[in-house]
């Protein structure tokens, strides 16, 4: 069983990487955001009339990206964690049928009763685990595309947040 577990403990531990570069570098660019609202505040503090337009933005320009950068890294930063949960989830289970196995040939006194025990056990998890794939979501190509897609923004909400916006400037 651990040949089989072995990919999918690999592509827990990349995902968990991947979790936490993406969390470090939103820290990272939160960090940065800050230290240049304090720059900016600063100059415009000290600053004895109102800048001009080139300033301003030249000093304005990092905030739209250091957003869009945030957005970025957020969405995989919750895509990576819905992956690692579906991942988690399976080698719990591959763990624990694993377990189940070698106790129940370990507590057998004979190997005719051992052979009995496992055959009833494999039964029963077989029986739990095809009404369980019938409850639950399969993981076909369609079902990975819509889990995917709960990370993504509808684009009606935000032409409607810049219609809002648009309107308020007016």
């Amino acid at each position: 069983m651990k040949s089989y577990l072995a990919p999918i403990k690999e592509e827990h531990n990349r995902l968990k990487c991947l979790f936490y570069l993406y969390l470090a570098l939103t820290i990272i660019v939160i960090a940065i955001i800050v230290m240049l609202e304090i720059v900016i505040c600063y100059k415009f503090r000290d600053a004895q009339d109102f800048p001009s337009w080139r300033d301003y933005i030249f000093i304005m320009l990092p905030i739209p990206v250091g957003g869009a950068l945030l957005w970025a890294f957020i969405s995989q930063l919750n895509r990576a964690q819905r992956q690692l949960v579906i991942l988690a989830k399976h080698i719990h289970e591959i763990e624990y049928v694993e377990g189940l196995l070698t106790s129940l040939n370990s507590l057998s006194t004979d190997i005719n009763d051992s052979m009995k025990r496992i055959n009833a056990a494999i039964d029963r998890l077989l029986d739990n685990h095809l009404s369980s794939q019938e409850n639950s979501c399969h993981y076909d190509e369609a079902a990975i595309i819509k889990e995917e897609k709960k990370d993504m923004i509808p684009y009606d909400l935000v032409l409607k947040l810049i219609s809002e916006i648009k309107g308020l400037t007016k």
